[in-house]
């Protein structure tokens, strides 16, 4: 099954933790698996070259987003701290962790033989109404996150995550 072999891949966080820590159901989820994105990438091979080839590179993307309150920071970061023990004991580097009064970002990068095998971001800004957490799986260009992620926008509802 293609969810036991994406669980089994180095650069996979289970995001469906995150959904029993908050009052109310995600809105927004996308959980999309290899099959789809090869889909997606043949399908895109003449239109947009760029976003195909990214597409060829990845193994899944997952998506939660959740709304909170000016009291959702402090209410989720005891789980934050979670997520981050758990992708520092699995190697993960963190390669940006921005800590502000009113906002918290989170961006790790997992290294597999000198290649970014996945990404993980974790966005909770309470004054904008947000928290999203995303798990993108495969080949990640690290020098150019921002431009992958404008690039998965263009097929996918994925949020802006940087504040």
């Amino acid at each position: 099954r293609a969810q036991d072999r994406l669980a089994e891949d180095a650069g996979y966080l289970d995001l469906h933790m995150v959904d029993a820590w908050f009052d109310t159901d995600a809105t927004l989820e996308i959980n999309v698996k290899e099959d789809l994105l090869k889909a997606y990438a043949a399908a895109s091979y003449r239109e947009d070259p760029p976003l195909s080839s990214l597409l060829r590179r990845l193994r899944g993307i997952q998506v939660r987003g959740f709304s909170v309150n000016a009291g959702g920071l402090q209410r989720v970061a005891p789980h934050l701290e979670e997520i981050a023990k758990r992708l520092d004991d699995q190697e993960w580097e963190a390669v940006v962790r921005l800590r502000e009064e009113d906002k918290q970002l989170d961006t790790y990068l997992k290294i597999e033989d000198g290649t970014v095998a996945g990404l993980v971001i974790v966005s909770i800004a309470p004054r904008r109404g947000k928290a999203v957490f995303m798990n993108i799986v495969g080949e990640v260009n690290a020098n150019r996150i921002a431009e992958d992620l404008h690039l998965l926008r263009r097929k996918f509802p994925v949020p802006r995550l940087l504040m």
